[in-house]
């Protein structure tokens, strides 16, 4: 088991190290009357990247797969697999 970290202050660091690069570049490619646009804090990071987001990427091929394979054990009939693994993935893709 992998246990996060305390801080997140490298992460930190490393966003603010980017974003400062990005509206440096921006100031210096501005023209005399050109107005700068903000750096959005999405265009340099995601929360998804940081070390205590706490979430974990689930791919949409293993969702698929396991929903089957959870469905044909619980199920008799094909109908009720069929919703059963149509609820299962509207489950897991709400979280």
């Amino acid at each position: 088991m992998v246990t996060p970290p305390r801080t997140e202050g490298g992460d930190k660091r490393l966003w603010h190290k980017r974003w400062r690069l990005r509206e440096r570049d921006q100031f210096a490619s501005l023209g005399p009357g050109d107005d700068p646009l903000p750096v959005h804090r999405q265009d340099v990071s995601s929360t998804w990247d940081m070390a205590k987001d706490g979430k974990h990427w689930f791919d949409l091929r293993r969702q698929q797969a396991l929903a089957e394979r959870i469905a044909a054990r619980r199920s008799q009939s094909n109908p009720e697999r069929k919703s059963l693994q149509a609820r299962l993935l509207a489950q897991w893709r709400a979280k």
